[in-house]
């Protein structure tokens, strides 16, 4: 009896330390997963060369739905009202109001048909591409017309919106903003030391944007000053960003997938699972309680948002929650943080541009003096060995 029990042990050990990592759903036979998208409860998987599939299942199973595209690399998604638009590579733009079991041309007027983003604002569609600039259609895609009066760079990798302003970033001639839904552009470029500009991503205020080689750059204020926040990223190749509350995701070329909260600048690599060409991690998005991984190896990975959320409520069995204490807040000279776990905890401390002003480790209580800081709005990070346990705001006053 006695060994059975020791195995029985085991594989309980071994089960709950599986699901602290990526999990592989069921192979896609074609390239490198470019794009992924969630529409309710359909998961949408673009590929380079074998088109578009979807799954309904989270994964388990997945389905072909590209037989009427004229190029089988698809790199980008948006969805609509009642429609899904596809960008390829050398086939222009495809619209879909069948849940994609049907695809229709929308080229009229494109003058390159490489589409690396689209982004729907309003009733409005803009579709950048790799050499044509932006264009406009203010018709589902029926017509379209260039927009690029001031964009110096016709190299357009991203786009993404932000209430009245649309921001593009380019491969080399770095980010432009319009103010008047593309009638002309402006460079905004203000502490952005790598121009090669891959990806650009909304949360909330702020504005995040990945680089070919040099990191992720953070901006406050619509583009007009951007700071570099690469502390813990082993890779500056940024390929996809998602985001859920006040955790970032961002999957790089080569060295897997890093989380950060959205007061921080410290990343922290989550690629425990991930290896080989799945360290090319090219696409994520997040459904429910999952995030997916679209990597260069062919498969989707997806796993527990509960394990790599900052802040998360959700109790997991690999990493229970941690009630935390910070007072007083606001505060005048010092405040006071005290935690109900007894492992090392490190506490970071940030200004409002994201940079580290202090570090400090502690078990279970410490008090931060702040005299020598000036009065303001800061943000803390807590951390032990295994995750984030809490981020937040404090004021001193």
């Amino acid at each position: 009896m006695k060994p059975k029990n020791i195995f029985i042990f085991i594989a309980i050990f071994a089960t709950l330390n599986c699901s602290a990592q990526w999990n592989k759903t069921n192979k896609l036979w074609g390239s490198y997963i470019r794009c992924l998208t969630i529409d309710h409860q359909r998961i949408y998987a673009g590929t380079a060369g074998q088109g578009v599939y979807f799954s309904d299942d989270d994964g388990n199973t997945w389905n072909a739905l590209s037989f009427d595209l004229i190029s089988q690399s698809v790199g980008s998604f948006v969805i609509g009202e009642g429609y899904l638009f596809a960008g390829t590579a050398s086939g222009g733009v495809f619209l879909s109001t069948y849940s994609g079991q049907t695809w229709l041309p929308k080229n009229v007027g494109l003058s390159s048909l490489n589409i690396t983003s689209i982004v729907v604002k309003n009733s409005t569609v803009f579709a950048a591409t790799d050499s044509g600039g932006i264009f406009i259609s203010t018709n589902t895609g029926n017509i379209w017309a260039p927009i690029n009066s001031g964009l110096t760079n016709l190299h357009v990798g991203s786009l993404t919106c932000n209430g009245s302003y649309l921001f593009a970033g380019t491969f080399g001639g770095g980010v432009f903003l319009s103010t008047n839904n593309g009638n002309t552009w402006s460079p905004i470029n203000n502490g952005l030391t790598n121009y090669y500009t891959t990806l650009l991503s909304v949360v909330g205020t702020k504005i995040y944007a990945g680089t070919y080689n040099g990191g992720m750059f953070l901006s406050v204020d619509s583009g007009g000053i951007w700071t570099q926040i690469n502390q813990g990223l082993t890779g500056g190749d940024i390929r996809s960003l998602c985001s859920i509350d006040s955790t970032i995701f961002i999957g790089t070329y080569q060295q897997g997938a890093f989380s950060i909260c959205s007061n921080g600048i410290n990343w922290s690599s989550i690629s425990t699972g991930l290896s080989g060409y799945s360290l090319d991690v090219i696409s994520l998005a997040i459904k429910d309680t999952n995030i997916f991984a679209g990597t260069d190896s062919g498969f989707i990975w997806k796993r527990p948002l509960s394990q790599i959320t900052c802040g998360s409520t959700t109790v997991d069995e690999n990493f229970p929650l941690i009630e935390t204490k910070v007072y007083p807040n606001p505060f005048s000279h010092q405040f006071k943080l005290e935690i109900s776990d007894n492992e090392l905890t490190t506490v970071s401390l940030f200004d409002f541009l994201g940079r580290q002003i202090l570090q400090q480790k502690f078990s279970q209580r410490t008090t931060i003096n702040t005299e020598y800081l000036a009065d303001g709005i800061y943000f803390y990070e807590l951390r032990n060995n295994k995750k984030i346990i809490k981020s937040g705001k404090v004021i001193k006053l």
